[in-house]
C-alpha cells in the first residue's frame, strides 16, 4: 500500500469517531449563504456588483420561478432530463427562498422534492446513462434539500425521511456500480460529488468516506487518472464540454470537503486541480498547450478514441465552473491562476449550465463564490 493511501486510510478511520457534520454543508455553509445575501441586500440598497448582477440573472431564470411547472414523477427513471430540470429548479428555488425570504420559493422546492421522493422506486439498470441519471440531477436536488432542511423552511419530517430513503436506496446503489464503463472520467467524477452530497445529507460516514477515496484513488475517475501532471484532462482529446464538466465535478467535490472541513482535496497532488483548470483555460482562450496522446480516459474506444490530438470541439465555450476554483485557489489561498482569471474577466457573470445541460454543474458562481 502506498504511503498516500495508508495516510488516507488512517485519516478516514480516525474521522469516523471524531467527526461532527456541518449543516448546511454541501456546496454552501451558513457563512456562504450569508455572504450571498449580503451582496443581494447591498444591491437592493443601491450598491452595484457583479455578484448582484448574477443574482438578478438567477432570479430571472425560469428554473428559479415559484411557478415553475415540474415534470410528472415516475416510479422507474428511464431518462434523466426531467429529473435534472426539476432538481435544478428545486435548488434554484431553495437559493431564492434564502435570498428573498419568500416562502413560495421554499414551497416550490419542497413540492418538487416530495413529489419525486414519494414516487420514484428505481433507476432502470438497462438505461445507458443510469449513473448520470443518479448523480447530476440528484446532486442538485440534494443541495436544495440541504438548504431547505436547515433554514426553517417548513419541510416535514416525513418529507425529509422520504428524501433520505430515495438517496440511499434509489440513487446510491447506481453510483456504487463499477461494472462496464460506468465509473469513468466525467461520469465517475459526477458519481463522486453526488455520493459526497448524499453522505452529508444523510450523515452517512461510510458513504462520505467512500466518495473521498474515489476522488483520490478510483482507477478510472480519481484525480490522478483525470488530470495529468501537466494539467491535461483524460478527455482533452474528446471535446472541451466533457473536460469542463469533469473539472467542475472535481471542484464541487473539493468544495464539499472544504465546507465540511474534513479533507483538503483542493490541495491534493500539489494542487493538481489548479493545474488542470489552468491547462484547460489556457487552451480554451486560444493558446497552445502540450498534448500527450498516451494519457486517455478508460475505455476511450467506446467514445471514438483513443484521441491522437487535443479536441477543438467546444473550444472557447466556457462552462460555469471557473469562479469556484478561482475563489478557493486565488481569493482564499492567494495562488496564481492567470488563464482562469482571464476567463472570469471575459464572462463577468457566471450563469447556469445551459438549456441542454442544466444539471451538469451548479453554476451562478459569481454570486455564490466570488469574494470581494
Amino acid at each position: 500500500m502506498s504511503s498516500f493511501k495508508l495516510t488516507l486510510l488512517i485519516l478516514l478511520t480516525s474521522l469516523s469517531s471524531i467527526y461532527a457534520w456541518v449543516h448546511p454543508g454541501i456546496l454552501h455553509s451558513a457563512g456562504d449563504l450569508k455572504r450571498m445575501l449580503s451582496y443581494v441586500n447591498a444591491g437592493r440598497a443601491g450598491t452595484p456588483s457583479n455578484q448582484y448582477s448574477d443574482y438578478l440573472l438567477l432570479a430571472r431564470d425560469y428554473l428559479s420561478s415559484d411557478t415553475y411547472g415540474m415534470s410528472t414523477p415516475v416510479t422507474i427513471l428511464t431518462q434523466r432530463a426531467a429529473f435534472e430540470r426539476d432538481g435544478t429548479a428545486a435548488y434554484q428555488n431553495a437559493l431564492m427562498w434564502y435570498l428573498t425570504g419568500d416562502k413560495s420559493h421554499a414551497n416550490k422546492s419542497i413540492a418538487i422534492m416530495d413529489s419525486w421522493s414519494s414516487t420514484i422506486k428505481s433507476v432502470d439498470p438497462a438505461y445507458r446513462d443510469r449513473q448520470l441519471a443518479s448523480s447530476l440531477g440528484p446532486f442538485m436536488m440534494t443541495n436544495a434539500a440541504e438548504i431547505i432542511r436547515y433554514t426553517d423552511a417548513g419541510w416535514t419530517t416525513t418529507g425529509i425521511q422520504n428524501f433520505e430513503f430515495m438517496l440511499t436506496n434509489v440513487f446510491y446503489p447506481r453510483l456504487n456500480d463499477h461494472s462496464g464503463s460506468q465509473y469513468e472520467a466525467n461520469v465517475g467524477s459526477g458519481n463522486t460529488k453526488a455520493m459526497m452530497a448524499f453522505g452529508v445529507f444523510t450523515q452517512n460516514q461510510t458513504m462520505y468516506n467512500e466518495a473521498i477515496d474515489y476522488y483520490s484513488n478510483e482507477r478510472c475517475s480519481g484525480l490522478p487518472l483525470d488530470i495529468s501532471p501537466t494539467g491535461q484532462a483524460s478527455e482533452s482529446g474528446r471535446d472541451q464540454q466533457h473536460v469542463q464538466l469533469g473539472l467542475g465535478n472535481l471542484a464541487e467535490s473539493c468544495q464539499i470537503a472544504a465546507v465540511q472541513g474534513t479533507h483538503d482535496l483542493y490541495g491534493l497532488l500539489s494542487n493538481r486541480l489548479l493545474v488542470g483548470y489552468e491547462y484547460t483555460a489556457k487552451y480554451n482562450l486560444g493558446y497552445t498547450v502540450p498534448y500527450d496522446a498516451s494519457f486517455q480516459r478508460c475505455s476511450a474506444h467506446n467514445i471514438g478514441g483513443p484521441f491522437p490530438t487535443i479536441s477543438t470541439s467546444g473550444r472557447g465555450r466556457f462552462r460555469p465552473i471557473y469562479e469556484l476554483a478561482y475563489a478557493h485557489y486565488v481569493s482564499t489561498k492567494k495562488l496564481s491562476m492567470p488563464y482562469t482569471s482571464q476567463i472570469i474577466q471575459q464572462v463577468v457573470t457566471e450563469v447556469g449550465s445551459g438549456v441542454n445541460s442544466r444539471a451538469d454543474n451548479s453554476g451562478w458562481g459569481t454570486l455564490k463564490y466570488r469574494i470581494l
